[in-house]
């Protein structure tokens, strides 16, 4: 739980910009600016923000906030971003990595629960089938994971 140098917040924000111009159809016009204000705004409010490497190089990042439930008084840590431009089984494990990093930082919180939700262009919810593998409970778009 280091500090992100500057570098490494461009990375994150460039991944960031390039998943969704990967993904997505929009018609409104993206920003790297705007991006890596999110990602610096994320920082600054104490949220989590973790980057995945490979040789040296960031090829992922996952954010996450904590918040009251809203059906329930017990504060969840609920991903909010999760990306990674990796294909096949490495996808996979970048998100068991990604993921288990969130389910560390919800302990070191003593926060018992940590939510994900499939994006939406994952229709098919291949995260939330993919984290039932590393002992998730799902249900349809969400996956949930209980500390002990």
């Amino acid at each position: 739980y280091r500090r992100l140098r500057q570098p490494e917040l461009e990375r994150l924000s460039y991944g960031y910009l390039n998943f969704y111009r990967a993904n997505s159809n929009s018609e409104i016009p993206l920003s790297v600016e705007c991006a890596l204000r999110v990602v610096r705004k994320n920082i600054e409010e104490g949220n989590i923000v973790g980057i995945l490497r490979k040789d040296g190089e960031v090829v992922g990042g996952v954010i996450a906030k904590a918040h009251r439930n809203d059906i329930s008084d017990e504060i969840v840590l609920q991903h909010t971003f999760y990306y990674s431009m990796l294909k096949g089984m490495a996808s996979v494990q970048a998100i068991r990595m990604a993921f288990d990093f969130l389910i560390e930082s919800a302990r070191c919180k003593k926060i018992k629960y940590v939510v994900a939700m499939a994006g939406t262009w994952d229709t098919e919810f291949k995260l939330c089938k993919i984290l039932s593998l590393f002992g998730w409970s799902t249900e349809g778009y969400s996956a949930v994971y209980k500390i002990e």
